[in-house]
């Protein structure tokens, strides 16, 4: 599994392209005429207690939406960081990789050639698989839309 930790992460682009996302999100807004939803998203300083928005089910998509936003920036930053990683210090510096599970063989002095004659009888499998906070269903997604 590859793991996103804090040093995989650049916190400066993340923020970056989340004001980036967010300003299109209220550009949208405002065209749909939802001006009180795009003026009181968070992070503009005056964001407003549900409640108060004269729509409660508007204001809940446009919420989920803001956080979708906010997971794609913070996923997209990990991603360009992991690949940046894996050109300057190459597959074996990341875990979850084939390139550092050889690597890792080898220094505990299994040759290669043990290692190459082993990998015909390996069987891998993928698993694909969703965090609960990734999984996202189609029809909500459209709903979105």
């Amino acid at each position: 599994m590859i793991t996103t930790t804090i040093s995989s992460v650049d916190f400066e682009k993340t923020d970056r392209d989340f004001a980036f996302l967010l300003q299109c999100f209220r550009e949208v807004l405002h065209d749909l005429g939802e001006h009180e939803l795009a003026c009181h998203l968070p992070l503009n300083g005056s964001a407003m207690p549900l409640h108060e928005y004269p729509s409660a089910e508007r204001a809940i998509q446009a919420f989920c939406i803001f956080f979708q936003l906010l997971n794609m920036a913070e996923e997209n930053s990990a991603a360009q960081n992991r690949r940046a990683l894996e050109a300057e210090k190459g597959l074996p510096h990341l875990n979850g990789l084939w390139g550092r599970t050889l690597k890792r063989l080898g220094e505990l002095g299994i040759a290669e050639e043990t290692i190459a004659a082993m990998l015909p009888s390996i069987s891998v499998e993928a698993v694909l698989t969703a965090h609960p906070t990734e999984a996202k269903r189609k029809t909500v997604l459209e709903l979105h839309r």
